[in-house]
């Protein structure tokens, strides 16, 4: 049997390219495949047939004895080292990966907080431009959140996110935020997921101007008052969570349906700190029943201090 440089014949050598897949690093491939192929050998052989010096050698047989892939056989006049099955080492990979992955995925949400630190914004020709301090595409940020321009992509997002609901639906909006849902899809996407079981509460400022919309809501689904909102968020299933500020629909321009910036989250942890943040809020806030026995109140010029930044 011929053998490569690497020690291994040429159909072999795409192994070495799929174990780094799974989290080898190429020397660690490289060494444990001649290893697998050839059975048993010392440094001196896995170094000639590997080209790497013997340090080097050494040094990726021990990280992967460590991490239980390799094993060493006593011998004289030299040790000889041993592949662990395939199966041994694709389950050890996979179950490392895994909990990367849950590390990330715990910590995303923090991080991304942090990091918006680092974003600056500003207003240049009525464009919105986002500049990062230190050079970061946007895909940097894509595993923990997603940048949503315009209220037209905000509406379609929030859409969808109730659409694919399917245990709970969380929503704090403001006293306009409750009319519009009228004047787009929302509501009805609502209360579609209320009348197929999942569980559905709104959090809003009710005033005279929005106390029909609130009426209405009520039919189908949990809706209270809390007065001078000035955060908005939806958190789905605990796991994906829209966050913006109000905008004063005054001082917008005829654009005003481009503007806005909204994060969507993706993210488990985050979404379940929102969840927790709204049913301390749903606790102080005023059921629909008793501002419908009394007069309903007036905007609020308190605001409930909550705040976006």
């Amino acid at each position: 049997m011929e053998h490569s440089n690497l020690g291994l014949l040429e159909s072999q050598r795409s192994f070495v390219s799929r174990l780094v897949d799974f989290g080898l690093t190429p020397k660690q491939a490289e060494i444990y495949l001649v290893l697998l192929a050839n059975g048993p050998a010392d440094v001196r052989f896995l170094s000639s047939h590997c080209r790497m010096h013997r340090s080097d050698v050494y040094r990726k047989l021990k990280e992967l004895q460590e991490n239980e892939m390799v094993d060493c056989e006593i011998n004289s006049p030299s040790n000889k080292y041993v592949a662990a099955p395939p199966q041994v080492v694709l389950d050890l990979l996979k179950d490392r990966m895994n909990e990367s992955i849950e590390k990330v995925s715990s910590n995303s949400a923090q991080l991304a907080l942090e990091l918006m630190g680092v974003m600056k914004v500003t207003q240049s020709e009525g464009k919105t431009e986002e500049i990062l301090n230190s050079n970061f595409s946007s895909q940097d940020f894509s595993s923990a959140f997603t940048l949503i321009s315009g209220r037209k992509r905000y509406w379609q997002e929030t859409t969808n996110l109730v659409l694919k609901s399917r245990n709970e639906v969380l929503r704090i909006v403001d006293e306009n935020g409750l009319k519009t849902m009228f004047a787009t899809d929302l509501f009805e996407q609502f209360k579609s997921a209320a009348r197929r079981g999942v569980s559905v509460k709104l959090i809003s400022e009710i005033t005279a101007s929005n106390l029909h919309e609130a009426k209405t809501c009520a039919k189908y689904f949990k809706i209270k008052h809390l007065g001078g909102l000035v955060l908005r968020f939806i958190d789905v299933d605990s796991s994906s969570v829209i966050l913006c500020g109000s905008l004063d629909k005054s001082t917008q321009s005829e654009s005003y349906l481009d503007q806005g910036r909204f994060l969507k989250f993706h993210d488990c942890t985050f979404g379940k700190t929102m969840k927790y943040f709204f049913d301390e809020l749903w606790t102080i806030a005023e059921p629909i029943e008793q501002l419908i026995v009394a007069e309903p109140p007036k905007s609020s010029n308190r605001k409930t201090e909550i705040s976006s930044s």
